[in-house]
């Protein structure tokens, strides 16, 4: 079964890929899906998985913010998109409770895709949102 990939978030693939190799086998991300803002204050999650079986898995990212002291709507770096899927790819293992264990795996995940990131010549977020404006 194929990822289904949201446009805005198709530069994920292969951090996606790279994430589940600390998943078990059999479990399987079906879709990510980009939200954007919508809404004077957006949604109060900054990400979510949702699964009906414990197998397969739909992630939703919201990839823009709204300060609440600005009327702007502002986007999500890099490091703070791969920080939310390797948050939600941890709850593939530990579906309901962020206990030390998640929090573990959420790190083990992140930090092989900022050695990735690395790797691809990423310089800092400041970088590249000052290139968005």
């Amino acid at each position: 079964m194929k990822t289904i990939i949201s446009r805005k978030l198709k530069w994920m693939k292969p951090y996606l890929e790279l994430g589940m190799g600390f998943i078990p086998e059999g479990k399987k991300v079906t879709r990510i899906t980009a939200w954007t803002f919508g809404g004077r204050y957006g949604k109060k999650e900054i990400a979510a998985i949702l699964t009906n079986d414990e197998k397969f898995y739909r992630i939703y990212i919201h990839t823009q913010y709204h300060p609440r002291t600005s009327k702007a709507v502002l986007n999500y770096s890099k490091i703070d998109l791969l920080q939310h899927l390797a948050h939600e790819m941890a709850h593939m293992i530990e579906i309901e409770a962020h206990t030390p264990d998640h929090s573990k795996l959420e790190a083990r995940i992140h930090a092989a895709f900022m050695s990735e990131l690395k790797r691809e010549g990423y310089i800092s977020e400041e970088d590249e949102l000052e290139f968005k404006k």
